[in-house]
């Protein structure tokens, strides 16, 4: 069913609007009015017509607050869809909707995310009414908590209409389609007969709030017309704006012989800010025929409102080498000799993955875009190629669902997964470009990734306004490698994201180059995630966002994984040796993400040491955004339950960290993680105690030097050493251990000898003011530590 879907590529008319003044509320309703004091958000998208304001009795969230509204007789005749705007506070996230068919009751449920307004959308065949209803019920509820609450509810514009599908798949388009010449339905398209001068007008759009096609010209700033003519010809596409309805516009459009994507550009009008499109034709120059497939607004030009950001893409980069360099073979094949359009409209999923399956088969080398708009799905990437997407060529993230080879699931979180962050981009959908074991893959070209963003013309993409259209969005990842080795990524840009730009999961020897990720169009739009990755060097690269930008994962036991990921119990799941470098990092635009964040989600494991964040150089970057570093530090499947981000020891280690020479312009903090060999010129500083000093972690938070190993929570060191830096503030500290054998106590620069058989020894030294301080001990032979531990006195 598509009643989770806002339908976007189509506008719903012949509109039978239902009275909102006929409402009858149930028990749980307090209040009932008809205001335009609209007091949830977001204000500045409400357009101040009166709306229906429901004032809930303060009961438990699981309570239904449900509100009936009669119907018509012949309201439903004909009619593809049933639909309303609704606000409500943000403890409801469901909403069951009912109708009443005499002896038969039809309800289905839809997830809703509070305090913004959301049209919600039910496909009538879908629904298979046994006859006309009576009445529909909407029942509002929250499946998450059953505390009282006081709900408040604001209902707007509900209505049975018809589909009139601009991309020509669905719904009545030739009913309502008016034309001049000879309009006939196709396969994948209408083709148009015509005369000169003869025009084909769509319908007066009606209350267009909710429309795409009535887009804000501020954003979407173009038409975009898919079609081929009999012969190459140029239209008029004349239109007029719902501000000055009785003013027309005129702008050429030029359509040749071959399937393609036509834009034409409105912004040299100077169309006031708030105009939508109210009519549309196209005009016929001359006698002929047109395969008309689909007409769209379209947002050309890419968003980028950071200034600074403008500034550093304009500089040259650094030269970096790639140090994890792996050789691909020079035998080069086109995507279109396999099959591929590139005419932004058929599906070139199969003809992309048969060049890349051909070039692997080969023994490797070059698959090359170029000159196009290739509309694909979910491609699996192969070993010892590259995919080069040139500067002329755009890969966009096809906005049909027939064309997936699999359910795709709309909406930004999964309602079947009562776990946090149940993102469908994670547990539902598959990555656009997927390798899933496979190594010496390179993903390079100057060209341009482009994420379906259909429907959030106002780009309001953080909190709290992301869902308004996200429930209509196929979340896919752009780029995604799993358990693989030698990835280049380099001079690509990834525009209009949905979710996590590249997650990179059991990856190693990694190399992000030059890389531009920026106009997001949903949160949680990370820029790149590095879970249990090792070896990765990230330069020169542009990340603005509204959630974190380059990520530390230490993930185990993450309920979301299983679809497209995994973490591999028992393994080295550690973030280790990972440099980011000259890059601009801003998580600012629409949320209050990290620059750089530390993510220790690894508490559940058995063994700690294979879950650490360990060897982090962050240098010569910008970092802005909510924080320039922070952290995540309480694990969600770990601890406390049902989680709620409070715990201040829920962590797994993080060690051996360096941030220097960066321009932090946000707050820097770990919060709570007392990390171990911490250096930096941000405030950040190593932990004040030894950490893990009974090995219950076993050898997590500590460098060790030889042979090294802990069993029973006793360390082992033969002719070995093993070491932690801490920050120890001015004053006399003490290092105490019990251990059993002979070695050295180390502090600093001094080493102090013992011999011990089970007890505990000690050695003290006085500072005179803060400082670092290395801490360890050193075997003579085999030694046994029971515990290491450090007393502090000012």
């Amino acid at each position: 069913m598509d009643e989770k879907r806002i339908f976007e590529g189509f506008y719903i008319t012949d509109r039978r609007y239902i009275s909102l003044t006929q409402a009858v509320t149930g028990d749980a309703i307090e209040k009932m009015s008809v205001t335009e004091n609209v007091t949830l958000i977001p204000k500045r998208t409400y357009r101040k017509q009166p709306v229906l304001h429901l004032m809930g009795r303060c009961v438990p969230t699981s309570v239904e607050k449900e509100v009936t509204f009669p119907l018509p007789n012949g309201c439903t005749q004909n009619a593809d869809v049933f639909t309303f705007a609704c606000n409500a506070s943000l403890s409801c996230n469901a909403i069951g909707v009912s109708f009443d068919c005499g002896s038969e009751r039809v309800r289905t449920e839809v997830t809703f995310f509070g305090e913004r307004w959301t049209r919600i959308v039910l496909e009538l065949a879908a629904l298979a009414l046994p006859q006309p209803p009576g009445s529909v019920t909407l029942h509002f509820y929250s499946t998450k908590d059953a505390s009282p609450v006081a709900e408040e509810i604001l209902l707007d514009e509900m209505y049975f209409g018809s589909i009139l599908d601009f991309s020509f798949r669905k719904g009545k388009s030739l009913s309502f389609l008016q034309t001049e010449g000879r309009l006939t339905k196709q396969e994948k398209g209408l083709l148009w007969q015509f005369s000169a001068g003869q025009a084909l007008r769509f319908p007066a759009l009606d209350k267009p709030e909710y429309s795409v096609m009535n887009m804000l010209f501020s954003v979407k700033e173009s038409f975009a017309i898919t079609a081929s003519a009999m012969s190459p010809m140029t239209f008029g596409l004349r239109f007029c704006t719902d501000l000055a309805p009785e003013v027309w516009y005129e702008l050429p459009c030029y359509i040749d012989q071959t399937l393609c994507c036509r834009t034409v550009s409105v912004q040299s009008l100077s169309l006031p800010e708030d105009a939508k499109l109210y009519q549309l034709e196209l005009v016929a120059k001359e006698e002929g025929e047109l395969l008309l497939l689909s007409v769209t607004g379209e947002q050309e030009q890419d968003f980028l409102l950071d200034e600074d950001a403008v500034q550093y893409m304009q500089k040259p980069s650094v030269a970096v080498q790639n140090p994890y360099g792996f050789y691909v073979d020079e035998y080069t094949v086109d995507v279109r000799v396999f099959g591929a359009s590139g005419n932004g409209f058929d599906d070139d999923t199969q003809a992309v993955i048969r060049a890349i399956r051909h070039v692997s088969g080969h023994g490797g080398g070059r698959v090359v875009l170029k000159d196009g708009r290739f509309r694909v799905t979910h491609v699996p990437l192969c070993s010892d190629i590259e995919l080069h997407i040139a500067p002329s060529a755009i890969l966009l993230q096809s906005d049909r669902p027939e064309d997936y080879p699999y359910p795709i699931v709309c909406g930004h979180d999964s309602p079947y997964l009562d776990v946090s962050w149940a993102h469908n981009f994670l547990v539902s959908n598959l990555p656009m470009l997927y390798g899933n074991n496979v190594h010496n893959v390179r993903i390079t070209g100057g060209g341009k990734i482009r994420m379906y963003d259909g429907g959030n013309e106002e780009r309001l993409a953080g909190f709290p306004y992301f869902p308004k259209h996200c429930v209509s969005v196929f979340h896919v990842v752009p780029i995604a490698f799993v358990n693989s080795c030698n990835v280049e990524i380099s001079d690509i840009t990834v525009n209009r994201a949905n979710s996590y730009h590249v997650q990179l999961t059991t990856t190693r020897n990694v190399f992000i180059n030059g890389c531009r990720f920026f106009d997001v169009r949903c949160l949680s739009a990370d820029g790149i995630g590095l879970g249990s990755c090792k070896n990765v060097l990230i330069a020169n690269t542009l990340i603005v966002t509204n959630d974190d930008c380059v990520t530390f994962s230490a993930n185990y036991a993450d309920a979301r994984e299983g679809l497209w990921y995994t973490i591999p119990e028992g393994e080295d799941n550690s973030v280790r040796n990972i440099e980011v470098a000259h890059c601009y990092l801003n998580s600012g635009y629409g949320g209050g993400g990290k620059a750089i964040a530390f993510i220790p989600w690894g508490r559940c494991a058995e063994n700690q040491e294979y879950q650490q964040i360990d060897g982090i150089y962050v240098h010569d970057c910008v970092l802005n955004g909510g924080h320039s570093v922070g952290t995540w530090c309480d694990t969600p499947q770990h601890g406390k339950q049902p989680f709620d981000n409070s715990e201040t020891d829920d962590y797994s280690p993080v060690k051996n960290v360096r941030i220097f020479n960066n321009d932090y312009r946000a707050e820097v903090t770990l919060l709570t993680v007392l990390a171990t060999d911490l250096h930096s010129d941000a405030g950040l500083y190593s932990a004040p105690c030894v950490v893990n000093g009974d090995f219950a972690f076993y050898l997590a938070n500590w460098n060790a030097v030889g042979k090294a190993s802990v069993e029973n929570g006793v360390c082992r060191l033969v002719d070995a050493e093993i070491s932690q830096g801490l920050q120890l503030s001015a004053g006399r500290h003490t290092l105490l251990c019990r251990a059993e054998g002979e070695g050295y106590l180390l502090i600093g620069k001094e080493a102090f000898p013992f011999a011990a058989h089970g007890e505990e020894v000690s050695f003290a030294v006085c500072l005179q003011a803060s400082a670092f301080v290395q801490i360890g001990v050193r075997a003579k032979g085999e030694l046994r530590i029971y515990e290491i531990k450090s007393v502090s006195e000012k």
